[in-house]
């Protein structure tokens, strides 16, 4: 607890974030895109594409849906862009554009941690009081901890008990 918070002028605790993002936690959640996501696909060397290139072409193609010849090539310029429409978002299109820059395939074509980068943007999300965490590759809304570590539990369990042709119904 800083200062203000403990004489009072500003609140000692958020409330729980449920449809709606303040700054504090977008910027959160951007810093870890931009730092923990971005920097690492920047420092992969591949001899025949750089992963940035490739990461930017299948982000236009699957999330944006964009025509991949729009992109300028420039990673400076096609981060600017992400940066632009990240920032005009709404709050549920925030998580939409976390959830998929954590799924497996951003990690197959840039060689970075996904585990890592969800546990980062885990780790924003409880700071700023959001009501949502990433449960393995998904963001799930939770009410708080001992229930996201009920849907841990469960969906760990699940795992091991359903690896046949029933494992979507876990």
């Amino acid at each position: 607890m800083n200062f203000s918070q403990r004489i009072g002028l500003k609140p000692s605790m958020k409330t729980l974030q449920i449809g709606s993002i303040d700054d504090d936690l977008r910027i959160g959640l951007w810093n870890v895109y931009a730092s923990d996501l971005i920097q690492k696909i920047s420092r992969y060397r591949d001899p025949v594409k750089s992963a940035l290139d490739r990461y930017f072409e299948y982000l236009w193609k699957e999330y944006y849906k964009f025509p991949v010849d729009t992109r300028s090539g420039d990673h400076v310029e096609d981060f600017g862009i992400v940066r632009k429409k990240y920032f005009e978002y709404e709050w549920s299109e925030v998580y939409d554009f976390i959830e998929f820059n954590s799924q497996w395939e951003i990690a197959r074509l840039t060689n970075i941690d996904i585990f890592f980068i969800r546990e980062e943007f885990n780790k924003v999300m409880e700071r700023e009081f959001a009501g949502y965490r990433f449960i393995d590759d998904k963001i799930t809304a939770i009410s708080n901890q001992v229930e996201m570590d009920s849907v841990k539990e469960a969906l760990r369990t699940g795992k091991g008990l359903f690896q046949s042709k029933h494992a979507g119904v876990n």
